[in-house]
């Protein structure tokens, strides 16, 4: 696992790395979260009636996508399913919903959202979700450590003129 890979690690250059593949390694667990909620859904739904289950066709790569990157007939699908308020869409929203995590500007405030995050997703009644929800409450100090390597790592950008004079 991603986060298991970081303890050990001894230069500033490696931690930023490992930190970064943890962040991306949150999104990818919540994206096969939501992809284990679908076909359970679906075929739990085409049991019932078939019309139902017509929701969910044709929006596996929009799930799977940044709700900003979703656009013309799929945003409508998408759309309509949020709007029914089935499991899937409980599950992107939860996805979509964590994408804010890493905007947080301060430990303090990404504690809070986490805590948050994971009351709702353990609430959910989605197993998918709550298992990421579970390990994300077990490696919450790894985690939050990206907030701190973010204000002191010598690879952060700086603010630094770069004018022709100074070329």
């Amino acid at each position: 696992m991603i986060l298991q890979r970081s303890r050990g690690v001894d230069s500033p250059l490696q931690r930023f790395c490992c930190l970064y593949s943890v962040a991306s390694g949150e999104t990818l667990h919540l994206n096969q979260a939501v992809a284990q909620v679908r076909p359970a859904e679906s075929s739990r739904l085409r049991a019932k009636s078939k019309k139902t289950a017509q929701q969910l066709k044709h929006v596996r790569g929009p799930l799977l996508r940044h709700g900003s990157r979703v656009r013309g007939r799929a945003r409508q699908n998408l759309n309509a399913l949020l709007a029914s308020q089935l499991a899937t869409a409980r599950a992107w929203d939860l996805k979509e919903t964590f994408s804010c995590f890493w905007k947080c500007r301060s430990e303090f405030s990404a504690v809070g959202f986490l805590d948050y995050w994971c009351f709702r997703a353990m609430r959910s009644r989605l197993e998918p979700m709550k298992q990421v929800a579970r390990m994300l409450r077990a490696h919450e100090a790894l985690i939050l450590t990206w907030f701190r390597a973010k204000k002191e790592s010598p690879m952060a950008p700086s603010r630094v003129s770069t004018t022709k004079s100074e070329w």
